[in-house]
């Protein structure tokens, strides 16, 4: 609340809802319509905080802290916590977050992806039982081993690999997409290609600055 209360005074109104939206997943009137927008373009899980967003800030810290692994690790531990904690621990936010605990847990044994999120998932179950219902839960897991596929296949051109991922991940996220608003953009894949390095480079500028 304090965060939402130094925004708000910070910047004017419909500069403030964007930040908002865009950092701490807070929906008021004129978020909202930028919101359905996004759910119209279905793209709306470009701006919903999630593992996107939370993959970025680690690429970040990481790419900071190169030559200190370790320091990485702990710095990306701390702040992804604390980053959850202020989206109340979004089902998408957990993810990343136990990932990384699995991570460290099963480095001696194992350094398969898979396994990693499998036991995250299977966690996260056993913590809240009921969130097998939540369609947030199945498309953050399911798009996630669909991208650990695409990286499995070593593509080696950058720019092909990226726009597999985002094909991928929009073709998967389509079912979930139709049951939430009993509709389809045709254009859902194009979109995605469009404007998934437009919000990852808006959600840096806005989070550093902010």
């Amino acid at each position: 609340q304090s965060l939402i209360e130094y925004i708000n005074n910070s910047y004017d109104e419909k500069t403030a809802s964007f930040i908002k939206l865009l950092i701490l997943n807070y929906k008021d009137q004129y978020a909202k319509a930028v919101y359905n927008q996004m759910i119209n373009l279905s793209i709306v899980y470009l701006i919903v905080i999630g593992g996107f967003h939370l993959s970025i800030l680690k690429k970040v810290i990481n790419f900071c802290f190169k030559k200190h692994f370790k320091i990485a690790l702990i710095v990306n531990l701390l702040l992804i916590f604390f980053y959850s904690y202020l989206l109340s621990f979004s089902i998408s936010a957990c993810r990343v977050l136990i990932t990384m605990i699995c991570g460290l847990f099963l480095k001696k044994y194992s350094n398969n992806k898979y396994d990693r999120i499998s036991l995250s998932g299977f966690l996260s179950l056993i913590i809240a039982p009921s969130i097998v219902k939540n369609i947030g839960f199945s498309l953050s897991y399911i798009c996630t081993l669909g991208v650990c596929f695409i990286y499995s296949l070593k593509i080696k051109n950058h720019l092909l690999n990226q726009i597999v991922i985002n094909v991928v991940s929009t073709l998967i996220s389509l079912p979930f997409i139709y049951q939430i608003n009993h509709s389809i953009n045709v254009f859902s894949i194009l979109n995605s290609l469009i404007f998934t390095y437009i919000f990852a480079f808006v959600f840096l500028i806005m989070l550093m600055i902010f």
